[in-house]
């Protein structure tokens, strides 16, 4: 599944064309795969915590990846935004209040889509503005939320 999104996504130029290509990536993974999403701070404790952050959302992801039952692919933001797709984008060269707001709407659209089963939010998710945004559009939408412990 990461292949497949990875290889639908390389091609995509703006976030508009990212959002487009992953929710038709993600609908035909649904019919095959439960699809859980992973959301965290990832810029919340500022531009030099990024690269910790998403590390640790990703062994977030590793973790509840195993845990979860067969037929189940988890989604998180690093598996989107991988390193050459951020190279790439034009939003990540824009002023971080313009890119947060445009990488909100894109999750948005993602957690709002009916595509997620679940939506897990990890310890802390609070002081992201991004993590309540998909929150709120989560309880806005009907998907179920596991809040994670800190051991995740």
């Amino acid at each position: 599944m990461r292949i497949m999104l990875e290889e639908d996504l390389s091609p995509a130029t703006s976030l508009v064309d990212v959002g487009a290509r992953a929710l038709d990536s993600l609908a035909y993974a649904s019919q095959y795969v439960r699809i859980e999403h992973l959301a965290g701070p990832i810029s919340a404790d500022g531009e030099e915590h990024i690269q910790r952050n998403i590390g640790r959302l990703l062994s977030a992801r590793q973790r509840l990846q195993r845990e979860s039952p067969d037929g189940t692919w988890v989604l998180t933001a690093p598996l989107v935004f991988t390193p050459e797709l951020y190279r790439n984008l034009e939003v990540f060269k824009m002023p971080r209040a313009q890119r947060e707001l445009e990488l909100r709407q894109f999750w948005r659209t993602v957690v709002g889509s009916g595509l997620l089963a679940c939506l897990h939010v990890v310890h802390g998710w609070q002081r992201s503005s991004g993590t309540v945004d998909e929150h709120t559009t989560a309880l806005l939408s009907g998907v179920p939320i596991r809040y994670l412990d800190e051991s995740y």
